[in-house]
């Protein structure tokens, strides 16, 4: 049985962990009463109906103790299909941790049609981060990074820390209207105990992070990345999932649906690598399970041995060692589904690998800009027609068609680079490693180019950095 959604994390407030939790169960199931609520935080099975049920258990550990509960219910629109979602929560002395399961599962064994079920988050888990909270950035809200530098360097730390256990899904804004393409709020309550959502407050958060990380691993201009765990600075771009601006605005264009499709996405790449995830504090069904029949066991266990009672002690290690037998089967089963997983992913990854290697393979000739343009006016015009969706013209307030620049092939080469090796190198197209060489290589020694300027510098000569465009 494959998990659609995992997640694990602490809880900021320890009192009344499991009241609280089974409490919001039962207002997330709003078939269950207050009464059953109440009944699920001690331990309880309460059939709600033919196709919905919901089970609990409450196990005493050293120091704490675990509880945990399974909920089942049937598809509404395909009988065969069922719904199963575990909560859990470990408490010990001094820390609570909630860990949330959810299953698709089969109940025939007749191949079935496939059905299309979007990826979702329980909201299960939403309702205990706003109730109880986490230490961790991983809840519903998004975080605002401004272009301080200071604020700058600690996202940057974050985003290198060895110990991040949770994914980083930076969204930045448009240069042109210093906005996100998508709602970074909904996007944050969507993966909520999953992953830590950041937006920049406007364009200028990007062009810090470029001082920091290598072009091949930015984002800007109204893109979206996912910075994985283990993230460091000499990681492939590929490795790190980014939605360039063109990605984000035409998802599903023709859907009217397609913000809650890019969100749908961003979950499952999430959640196809938190769902073979283990730690330590993680509790689902079967482990609860586990544990109760373990309690039941030593309690038994020492009660035939103050009686004396060989024989019943023989049939209880034989009880036990058939249970071992059967949690070792299903481990090895584990096992061996995870390694068919393992081997499909390797597969995919090689044949992404290629592919990325073959369109970022050196081309033998480049193409160059027309030499037969006689003038600046001519250079706009041929790379108007030839850059369509690569290239926006607008001219600041120094500036117009017929400025007498010469030679104006330079200018035709310089829009050609603009369109090519610009716009590959901040889309993780095909690396530049240097941008300044490469356009002096490819219009001339007198080209160069600069990755941004102060804000004292822009303000100064605002006719120089600034011009009209889509009215703004």
């Amino acid at each position: 049985m494959h998990s659609r959604y995992r997640t694990c994390f602490p809880l900021q407030k320890c009192e009344d962990t499991v009241e609280t939790v089974a409490q919001l169960c039962g207002e997330w199931r709003r078939t269950v009463s207050p009464e059953h609520a109440a009944a699920l935080a001690t331990g309880a099975t309460i059939k709600l109906s033919e196709t919905e049920r919901i089970e609990s258990l409450l196990v005493d550990r050293p120091g704490g103790f675990a509880w945990g509960m399974r909920h089942w219910i049937q598809d509404e629109n395909e009988p065969t299909l069922n719904w199963i979602t575990d909560v859990g929560v470990q408490h010990d002395a001094c820390s609570a941790w909630l860990s949330v399961t959810n299953y698709l599962t089969s109940s025939s064994d007749v191949a079935a049609t496939p059905l299309y079920r979007a990826r979702t988050r329980p909201r299960i888990v939403r309702d205990c981060l706003k109730r109880l909270g986490t230490p961790l950035p991983v809840g519903p809200n998004a975080r605002e990074l401004r272009a301080d530098e200071a604020e700058v360097k600690r996202f940057v730390e974050e985003l290198l820390d060895p110990a991040r256990r949770y994914p980083i899904v930076f969204v930045s804004c448009c240069n042109i209207d210093d906005r996100p393409l998508t709602d970074a709020a909904k996007l944050a309550d969507w993966v909520s105990g999953l992953a830590s959502v950041v937006v920049a407050k406007n364009r200028f958060p990007s062009r810090r992070l470029q001082d920091h990380l290598p072009q091949h691993l930015g984002c800007w201009d109204g893109a979206v990345r996912i910075y994985w765990p283990r993230f460091q600075l000499t990681d492939a771009g590929e490795v790190h999932r980014v939605w360039a601006a063109g990605s984000v605005r035409d998802y599903d264009r023709d859907d009217s649906n397609y913000e809650f499709k890019f969100k749908e996405a961003i979950l499952t790449r999430i959640c196809d690598l938190t769902g073979h995830q283990t730690h330590r504090e993680y509790l689902d069904w079967p482990t609860i399970n586990a544990l109760a029949n373990n309690a039941k066991t030593e309690a038994a266990v020492a009660a035939a041995r103050g009686a004396g009672d060989e024989r019943e002690l023989v049939k209880l290690f034989e009880s036990e060692n058939k249970t071992l037998v059967a949690a070792n089967e299903e481990r090895q089963y584990r096992i061996e589904f995870l390694e068919s997983e393992l081997a499909r992913e390797r597969d995919l990854a090689e044949y992404w690998r290629e592919q990325s290697l073959t369109k970022s393979a050196p081309v033998d000739v480049q193409p160059a800009g027309p030499e037969s343009v006689a003038s600046v006016f001519e250079a706009i015009d041929w790379a108007k027609k030839r850059y369509p969706d690569e290239l926006v013209f607008a001219f600041n307030s120094k500036s117009d068609e017929e400025t007498p620049y010469e030679p104006p092939t330079e200018v035709a080469r310089a829009l050609e680079w603009l369109a090519t090796t610009f716009l590959d190198a901040r889309t993780a197209v095909r690396p530049c490693p240097d941008l300044k060489k490469s356009i002096r290589e490819h219009c001339g020694g007198a080209w160069f180019w600069m990755g941004g300027q102060s804000d004292y510098t822009v303000s100064k000569y605002d006719g120089d950095y600034h011009c009209q465009y889509a009215g703004k």
